[in-house]
């Protein structure tokens, strides 16, 4: 099972909703309450310190983007990006978390993450 923590705003990208990251680095560089900001900004730390991948994913002629899960193994990047989501929601922002078994087609993937393009979402 693979787990993604996304936002409700739909990212026109990658027709899926925003990820935990893109929203934890936007309220860490807006307006949020300094508390909020200082949660955010501990944890995405610890990620960058902790949770490694690809430098870049490239797919010959493909224009979709890909997006990130965890493995639901990887239980302590699950518990911080639940601290990021709990902060978040102190911003007023609503985060849900997605589970799937097929996360579309992988381009990266490690013991505890999977990189996809997603299939095309049916809605």
């Amino acid at each position: 099972m693979l787990l993604r923590f996304e936002g409700y705003d739909l990212d026109q990208r990658t027709q899926c909703g925003v990820g935990i990251f893109q929203i934890a680095y936007r309220l860490v560089r807006g307006d949020a309450e300094e508390y909020v900001q200082s949660e955010l900004r501990t944890c995405l730390d610890w990620f960058e310190q902790h949770l490694f991948g690809p430098d870049r994913i490239y797919r010959p002629g493909k224009s979709r983007y890909a997006i990130s899960w965890f493995r639901s193994t990887a239980t302590t990047y699950i518990a911080v990006a639940r601290r990021m989501v709990a902060a978040v929601d102190q911003a007023d922002v609503l985060v849900g978390c997605r589970r799937t078994l097929e996360p579309g087609y992988i381009v990266y993937e490690d013991r505890d993450q999977v990189v996809a393009i997603p299939f095309t979402r049916s809605l």
